[in-house]
């Protein structure tokens, strides 16, 4: 970036629902697996709720097992996540992206919270990446870039689509359908093939990625968006539904 900044801005929900008969919140596997491509390029991480402190993490999402996630909690990482900054005290001046992880929470306090809006608008016009996955995408539904418009008017996007909600069977459960939303704020919506597959969409300095597994893909996508270049060797992975404009 012009300044030199390294440093990335986690997001996360502090809604802890409920989801139907469970209670939602953050899904841990988004977090850790962008943390953890941050981590393999060199950059800097901070995390930042709505409520600031702990976030909740929905816990079908601690349940399930994952490399990243192990690594994450091994770490230490889990505690630094524990004691979130709230979103009202970010300093927007201080990154060079912000990244919004998913979990159904998001879908209540994402889009209405001020102190993301602000943050996210000042992090794009001061040239910026904003990069979000699965649920995430809810905290793009409101910003607006520097001419006023919403910014996903007319850019290419992606999140969890209607059809992945109606498939896990909360389409009925949630605020609104994020795809429809996205939608409506003349978002060019993009999905996969296959639902729960890994589809990453990049336009221009805007990241999104679709699901669970496209937190890793959304991470690196950053981080080549930042310059930034693996600390370590990387095993090849097959390529995957990663598009770029």
């Amino acid at each position: 970036m012009a300044r030199g900044r390294r440093r990335v801005l986690i997001a996360v929900t502090s809604h802890l629902g409920p989801l139907g008969r469970r209670p939602t919140g953050a899904w841990l596997g988004e977090i850790s697996g962008f943390w953890h491509e941050m981590v393999e390029a060199g950059l800097e991480v901070e995390y930042a709720s709505p409520r600031g402190g702990d976030p909740p993490i929905d816990p079908v999402s601690a349940l399930l097992p994952g490399e990243s996630k192990d690594a994450f909690v091994r770490s230490g990482e889990r505690e630094r996540l524990m004691d979130s900054m709230r979103s009202v005290d970010v300093e927007p001046a201080r990154y060079d992206a912000i990244f919004f992880a998913g979990g159904h929470g998001a879908l209540w306090d994402f889009p209405s919270d001020p102190g993301l809006v602000l943050a996210t608008e000042a992090i794009w016009r001061d040239g910026g990446v904003v990069a979000a996955v699965c649920h995430g995408p809810a905290a793009l539904l409101e910003p607006k870039d520097a001419q006023g418009r919403s910014l996903l008017e007319g850019r290419r996007a992606t999140c969890y689509s209607n059809f992945e909600e109606t498939l896990g069977g909360v389409a009925g459960k949630v605020p609104f359908l994020l795809e429809t939303s996205m939608k409506e704020r003349g978002a060019r919506f993009e999905k996969a093939m296959l639902p729960f597959t890994q589809h990453v969409v990049i336009d221009g300095r805007l990241v999104t990625g679709q699901n669970p597994a496209s937190a890793r893909g959304v991470g690196r996508a950053v981080a080549e968006l930042l310059g930034a270049t693996p600390r370590v060797k990387r095993v090849e992975r097959q390529p995957s539904s990663i598009e770029r404009r």
